[in-house]
């Protein structure tokens, strides 16, 4: 999860770097997401909403952290 924070960091710090100008996400064009680990990985951060609600209801918070260690996964796969 760390190293996952540290490579989001990297590429943000980048494109800060290149004067890339962040607007908000939901002016984003997701149409122009076409790789299968970009879909993958926005599918997991769609998730979130879902799975701390359920971990609320549920008094389980080890499914937020399960959550977090998938996204990470997803996010290597995608970096790679």
């Amino acid at each position: 999860v760390q190293y996952a924070h540290a490579r989001i960091h990297q590429i943000v710090r980048r494109a800060d770097e290149a004067g890339f100008q962040r607007g908000p996400l939901s002016a984003a064009d997701l149409s122009l997401l076409t790789h299968s680990r970009e879909i993958q990985l926005m599918r997991a951060l769609h998730e979130l909403p879902e799975t701390v609600a359920r971990a609320c209801r549920e008094h389980a918070p080890h499914q937020v952290t399960s959550w977090v260690r998938d996204l990470a996964a997803s996010f290597h796969g995608f970096y790679h």
